[in-house]
């Protein structure tokens, strides 16, 4: 990344935080705004709610800031009521 796009990366991630977390840290939005990113390029819009929910960063995470399990298409969160997530199987004939 030229040092260019890296400042303006910098500026648009800035520019966010202020408008949605303006309390949280650089860094600590930075996990968030990942989290947002790579649930965005898989077609999953998730509230800022459901991104915080699956926050994990922290010390001894072993890299990890988050984690998210979808369930055709839905999040499943600990209180997801299981029957949300069934699928009707069809019988063949």
């Amino acid at each position: 990344m030229t040092k260019q796009a890296n400042a303006t990366l910098n500026t648009i991630v800035e520019a966010q935080r202020q408008f949605d977390y303006p309390e949280l840290s650089s860094d600590k939005y930075f996990e968030i705004f990942c989290a947002q990113q790579a649930l965005k390029k898989s077609r999953f819009a998730p509230d800022p709610d459901e991104i915080i929910s699956g926050m994990l960063g922290g010390y001894g995470d072993a890299g990890v800031d988050g984690f998210y399990l979808y369930c055709n298409r839905k999040l499943i969160r600990e209180e997801s009521e299981i029957a949300l997530f069934r699928t009707p199987i069809s019988a063949s004939p």
